[in-house]
C-alpha cells in the first residue's frame, strides 16, 4: 500500500496510515514534488534517510549471513607488482 497511484488523501484512515509509513510513498512523494517544481518539504530528506537506513540494515544482515570465511580473498601483491590472478581453488576461503 503506497501513494504511487492514488494520493493518500483519498484513502480511508487505516490505509492512509499504512501508506504514509511506507518508504516507497515517501520517495514517490519526493520525486513527484521535484518533478512538478512543488515544495518537497521534508520528503527528500526522509526519502534519502529511508534509503540509507534500508541499505545499512541489509548490509549488516549480509555481513552476518555471509561469514568472513566465505568471502573472496583479496588479491595480494607488493606495491608496483602485478597482482596474481585467482586460481579456481584459492578464490574462496574454506
Amino acid at each position: 500500500m503506497s501513494s504511487v497511484y492514488v494520493p493518500t488523501s483519498s484513502m480511508p484512515a487505516v490505509f492512509r496510515a499504512i501508506a504514509n509509513a511506507n518508504p516507497i510513498s515517501v520517495i514517490v512523494n519526493a520525486l513527484r514534488s521535484l518533478w512538478i517544481d512543488a515544495p518537497a518539504h521534508d520528503d527528500v530528506l526522509f526519502g534519502v534517510l529511508w534509503c540509507l537506513g534500508i541499505t545499512a540494515v541489509f548490509l549488516s544482515a549480509g555481513d552476518v549471513a555471509l561469514p568472513a570465511r566465505h568471502r573472496p580473498v583479496a588479491l595480494s601483491g607488493r606495491s608496483g607488482s602485478r597482482p596474481r590472478p585467482f586460481s579456481s581453488s584459492s578464490r574462496w576461503r574454506t
